[in-house]
């Protein structure tokens, strides 16, 4: 019997297939079991756009930001199509200590979309930042990190593609 496993894990297409239905946490997770599995998955595209980190234009009628975002910050959206970030949590302290932590190489939503930083929206309608649409998270929070004096630490996200995909 641990025969058929272990072949099982060591066919390389197996073990891509095996990876590509897990979450995404838990696909973080299986880079760390063994030198073997973070190979296959760094070498492998489709697990890489799993991940967010490359990205996958595969025609969706709506993109998705990243579920490790999404369950790490506060996010809000309004009916003009803002969304809302509270970049102040507990979780920042531990994770901006690690400059090599592969959530800073992961997509901020997939398929990428390029967004604006703007203002509150009911004040200014302005881009104070605008992104492209293969900003990495790193990326976004480098430049979205400190608010100016005197600013609110929400931060206020608008959708600048030309494809008018909804967020979901």
């Amino acid at each position: 019997m641990g025969n058929a496993s272990e072949t099982v894990f060591n066919t390389t297409e197996l073990l891509e297939l095996i990876l590509s239905f897990a979450n995404l946490g838990d696909l973080l997770s299986a880079q760390r079991t063994c030198q073997r599995w973070k190979a296959v998955i760094d070498g492998s595209i489709k697990l890489q756009r799993c991940l967010y980190i490359l990205p996958d234009r595969r025609g969706a009628d709506c993109y998705g930001l990243n579920p490790l975002l999404v369950q790490r910050f506060r996010f809000s959206r309004d009916a003009r199509g803002y969304l809302s970030v509270d970049t102040n949590t507990e979780w920042q302290e531990r994770v901006l200590s690690c400059p090599s932590a592969s959530w800073r190489r992961m997509l901020v939503s997939q398929p990428p979309e390029p967004f604006a930083l703007v203002g509150p929206p009911w004040r200014c309608r302005r881009p104070r930042c605008a992104f492209g649409d293969e900003v990495s998270c790193g990326e976004a929070w480098e430049v979205t990190a400190e608010p100016a004096p005197g600013r609110t630490k929400r931060r206020y996200f608008r959708n600048r593609s030309r494809h008018n995909r909804p967020w979901v």
